[in-house]
């Protein structure tokens, strides 16, 4: 990751983005089931908290905090969104013309 975020910045996650509803693990180390996890619809704007794993990141939303993977998490600068990963390939690649 190029960008490293801090507690408190303001991100933007895109349309399609996948959701895992933060619970935090008991003593043993395992997330309880069931959990809950959602797909965006539309682009939305989070804060971000802290970093979950090596790809994965908590964000607070305001209807409670989520896991994100990083590849979805979008510094939020006014106008413009900077991406924190820059290592993945353009989506308009990905799709046959």
């Amino acid at each position: 990751m190029n960008m490293k975020l801090k507690l408190g910045d303001l991100v933007h996650i895109p349309s399609g983005s996948y959701r895992i509803l933060y619970t935090r693990e008991d003593g043993s180390g395992q997330v309880p089931i069931p959990f809950g996890f959602s797909l965006t619809t539309k682009p939305t704007i989070g804060v971000y908290k802290e970093e979950h794993s090596d790809t994965q990141c908590v964000v607070v939303f305001h209807d409670g905090e989520y896991i994100l993977d990083k590849s979805t998490v979008y510094l939020k600068n006014g106008e413009t969104n900077d991406r924190t990963n820059n290592n993945i390939e353009c989506r308009r690649q990905l799709v046959s013309q």
